[in-house]
């Protein structure tokens, strides 16, 4: 074997090492990426064969065409470098940009809240294979985006069996959320993972004491038990996804007053009348700082319904009317009259000054504020019908359904179908400020209309306005339906033979014309 032989084996080695080394990295960044020292041998190896390379083909180097190449190299290794650095960057700070219209891929109001609130370290461990692990890692990084509080790592239960037993999983796809410090349980397990889940485990891991909500019942109200059209159990797990416990209890039972153990209250629709017992049970539980929600509906027969409430209400400065609002406008979103579009909110109060979206309000009742309220009162409408509607009195027109708009008579809108106070009355001892709200119907937080527009979250911010957890008012996500293009077979035979075979062949072609030109030359 001649020396310039020798020469060429040696580089011929150092090259192959190289690609060698090549494939190294592109086999550890699929298999071993958790494992930086694979990448420190893999980058001496790659230096050293480089090295290899200089000194088996210094000669070559004070040529023009090696000077030509050294500057190109250099030029490609910065750029190179460049594309790292900014690839370091993003994977340190990852930052989402999402263009599909409905915002499918964007993290909830209510996410970003939650996460920007985190004061402790927060850990998510996916127990899942490879496959499912680059399934759920761009949530999670969309997560530790927000917050650094929020830390997650992957756990292949096949090769961690002890782990994956010590923390009861069953089936891959399981995560688990625990924190240090937290109050009760330090983890709780999320099945199936999505952003709606992983939220509310954040919330109750992190709720230091379960919030009592109370349903009055006994009168006929809507039942938060309920599953059919008119009961309320949508809203029922809306709120205890918020971390909270919803429990009926009846006024009559415990001796006209609210248990000590209820920090806020709830009336929905009562359809009969209140023992004087507990009407005086609530006057003292409101006069004395208490939270309570009141919704009234309106009976189609024209009758009162639980007018002793109103009397209460009125106390606190707001009027109901004995009307229900008609919208003509509600026909175009193929509605009935009786069900009042509401598009407008107040941008002054927490519960509604980010509501951007339609809700609606079926047989409502008008509201009004009383004008003459103390300084001490901070009274403020929180939602509005269109201005097309009216409250109509009429209880004949109402049961013949052919309804008119009666000036002097009827209440030409925007109406107002829902009000929040907050204060005390007059010379009041109460040791906090009393919040109540009063809604115009119950039945837009039932099951069949809850779901609609921001009803849902309409509720449920109300209720954490009233039980003072203004973090967790939010717009939640709503579940889109990702969008999807259906192809016929001949579009779809089209774009396989221009993708996959034309324009190929002819870069090919592209490419071998100009090879036999430069041959030519």
């Amino acid at each position: 074997m001649t020396k310039k032989e020798g020469k060429s084996m040696k580089s011929t080695f150092y090259w192959g090492l190289l690609g060698a080394v090549l494939l190294g990295f592109m086999v550890s960044y699929v298999f071993f990426s958790e494992i930086p020292w694979v990448f420190g041998i893999l980058a001496a190896v790659a230096i050293g064969a480089i090295v290899g390379l200089v000194i088996e083909n210094r000669k070559k180097f004070k040529t023009r065409s090696a000077a030509v190449g050294i500057y190109s190299g250099t030029l490609t290794l910065i750029l190179i470098g460049f594309v790292t650095v900014i690839n370091y960057l993003g994977y340190q700070f990852p930052k989402n940009l999402d263009l599909t219209e409905n915002k499918v891929y964007s993290l909830s109001d209510q996410t970003v809240k939650v996460l920007k609130n985190l004061n402790q370290e927060v850990t998510a461990t996916i127990f899942d294979n490879f496959e499912g692990q680059s399934k759920h890692k761009p949530l999670l990084e969309n997560y530790r985006g927000i917050s650094n509080q929020f830390k997650f790592e992957f756990v292949d239960p096949n090769k961690e069996q002890t782990r994956a037993k010590q923390a009861g999983i069953k089936k891959l796809g399981t995560l688990v959320l625990s924190t240090v410090g937290a109050v009760g349980d330090v983890s709780r397990k999320v099945d199936p993972i999505n952003e709606e889940n992983l939220t509310n485990a954040l919330i109750k891991i992190l709720s230091k004491k379960q919030k009592i909500f109370c349903a009055i019942s006994g009168h006929g109200e809507k039942d938060f038990d309920q599953r059919d059209a008119n009961g309320l159990a949508e809203m029922r797990s809306a709120l205890e996804a918020q971390s909270y416990l919803v429990k009926k209890i009846s006024l009559q039972q415990n001796k006209g007053s609210v248990p000590s153990e209820c920090l806020a209250i709830g009336i929905f629709g009562p359809e009969k009348a209140f023992f004087a017992s507990e009407l005086k049970g609530i006057e003292e539980y409101l006069k004395q700082g208490g939270r309570a929600f009141i919704a009234f509906d309106y009976g189609l027969d024209g009758k009162e319904t639980a007018k002793e409430l109103k009397d209460i209400v009125s106390h606190w400065y707001v009027n109901v009317v004995k009307a229900v609002i008609v919208d003509p406008a509600s026909r175009y979103m193929n509605m009935d009259a009786f069900v009042s579009m509401v598009p407008s909110y107040s941008t002054d109060h927490s519960i509604t000054k980010d509501f951007k979206i339609n809700s609606v309000f079926p047989l409502a009742r008008p509201l009004e504020i009383i004008a003459g309220a103390p300084a001490s009162l901070n009274i403020q409408w929180l939602a509005k019908t269109m201005p097309t509607s009216w409250g109509e009195t009429s209880s004949q027109e109402i049961k013949t359904g052919r309804v008119e708009m009666t000036q002097g008579q009827d209440k030409q809108g925007p109406l107002e179908v829902m009000i929040s106070v907050e204060g005390k009355l007059k010379d009041s001892t109460a040791k906090q400020n009393t919040r109540l709200i009063i809604a115009g119907t119950s039945l837009f937080a039932n099951n069949q209309f809850s779901r609609f527009g921001g009803n849902g979250d309409l509720f449920v911010n109300t209720i954490s306005w009233l039980l003072e957890d203004e973090s967790l008012i939010s717009i939640r996500k709503n579940s889109h339906e990702k969008a999807e293009i259906a192809l016929s077979s001949q579009t779809q035979k089209l774009i396989f033979l221009l993708s996959v075979i034309l324009f190929p062949l002819l870069i090919s072609i592209a490419g071998v014309v100009v090879w036999v030109r430069r041959r030519r030359l």
